[in-house]
């Protein structure tokens, strides 16, 4: 195994110190006696005065470790999605077994604006948008996490959310701490520092950290690395990987969280692998005419040029995985295509939209990467986006309003009923078999 030795990046931070505690299931303990219903509630428990203590001693200077090993990928890639039947429509009930919206309700204290990630639990919704949001199911509001500031407890920014062992691990780049949250309460528990980074997740027992800044158009030349991936503490480098190979386009949205591991795909060459605690998995490829995939020369150029061919296989996004299901969409020959990869048939499904345009909205809605929980996928509506979109349904007469006897009249008046300035909606969906 090739070792590669360079000085991945050191960041020089001044952090509070803080005592270490005897154990971690012991500050556990102490928060599993406190119970947080309310906003007003978790504004008392995050204050300076929480006995909960850091995990990990602060040091004067923050520095990852380099080294640690080159993970290789090989091209056995587990499963293979063929382009040869790209069908321009199809039904929503054939693809999806299940759906449901649910309307955020909204308060002074539960006003949420742009969303940039929604999680789940078995209970729990979990809205990041400059701060968590907690809701059960029914759209009830359950906790916030809002504090902001410099002190232990308080975040400057919030910029990507994990959940694991029922912890939420919400990273801080401006105060360079991933903060660490009891999930049933949003009790805060500890800091871990952290060192500047694009994102850093919280993946098993380890975390991902995601570097783009050394990234350019002329940085595709040279050997560099974007996810490194660390022990639970950030202490020791595992392995690093997705060198100049792997990422020869754009960079950011390729990149999805859910299920327990990191989804990355490579948008030129239809690639999607799969980043988890100890290794990476060459996990899909998109097969289609080989006139369409770009070498690796010509990926340059073309990017170096910033021209791109709308005959080529392109932009592989919105990636995400269910226990059942991988889903994605792509471009190729220009148009726009949404793929749903059935793992237990290794049967798929590739179509340009949906026939019907009742209150399906989940083409129109993809603003950003979708989450995925088990068996099901998570996005969220924008209500202003939906009632842009309902409304030019109406002028085209591109659909009939469900009268109230049908199954999904209910579900409809969800999206009907929303104003452009509520609340976002989450949309929850369960992908059929096939």
């Amino acid at each position: 195994m090739r070792f590669s030795f360079y000085i991945f990046f050191s960041l020089i931070v001044v952090l509070a110190s803080c005592n270490r505690p005897e154990s971690k299931s012991a500050a556990q303990e102490g928060d599993n006696a406190t119970s947080m219903q309310s906003s007003e509630t978790n504004t008392s428990q995050t204050s300076e005065g929480n006995t909960a203590k850091s995990k990990y001693s602060q040091t004067e200077s923050v520095t990852l470790p380099n080294g640690g090993d080159e993970y290789k990928l090989d091209d056995n890639f587990m499963y293979h999605l063929s382009t040869n039947n790209l069908l321009e429509a199809i039904d929503f009930k054939e693809i999806f077994e299940e759906y449901n919206y649910i309307p955020l309700k909204q308060t002074p204290e539960y006003t949420i604006g742009e969303v940039s990630q929604v999680l789940a639990t078995e209970d729990r919704l979990f809205v990041v948008s400059d701060g968590i949001y907690c809701y059960d199911f029914e759209g009830n509001p359950i906790y916030h996490i809002t504090d902001k500031g410099h002190a232990r407890n308080e975040f400057i920014k919030c910029e990507t959310v994990s959940i694991s062992d029922s912890l939420l691990f919400m990273f801080d780049p401006n105060g360079l701490k991933i903060h660490v949250y009891e999930i049933g309460t949003g009790k805060f528990l500890y800091n871990i520092p952290c060192p500047y980074a694009d994102n850093i997740y919280k993946i098993g027992n380890g975390f991902v950290v995601e570097d783009l800044s050394h990234l350019s158009t002329k940085a595709y030349f040279e050997d560099k690395d974007r996810f490194f991936v660390y022990n639970e503490d950030l202490s020791t480098m595992k392995y690093r990987t997705m060198g100049k190979e792997q990422h020869l386009a754009y960079l950011g949205k390729p990149t999805s969280l859910g299920n327990g591991c990191i989804l990355f795909s490579d948008v030129f060459e239809g690639k999607v692998y799969k980043i988890l605690p100890d290794k990476v998995i060459s996990y899909l490829q998109i097969d289609c005419d080989p006139k369409y995939i770009k070498t690796p020369k010509e990926i340059h150029k073309a990017i170096d040029k910033a021209i791109v061919s709308k005959e080529d296989l392109e932009a592989v996004q919105h990636i995400c995985e269910t226990d059942s299901h991988i889903y994605g969409t792509f471009l190729l020959k220009g148009k726009a295509f949404h793929f749903v990869f059935d793992k237990n048939s290794r049967h798929s499904k590739v179509f340009s939209r949906f026939k019907d345009t009742t209150p399906h909205m989940f083409s129109g809605c993809l603003s950003g990467n979708p989450y995925s929980n088990n068996q099901y996928i998570i996005l969220d509506f924008s209500p202003n986006g939906v009632k842009s979109q309902l409304y030019c349904m109406e002028v085209g007469r591109d659909f009939e309003p469900f009268p109230e006897s049908h199954p999904e009249y209910k579900q409809y008046q969800k999206l009907l009923n929303c104003k452009p300035d509520d609340n976002p909606i989450i949309a929850i969906y369960k992908f059929r078999s096939f």
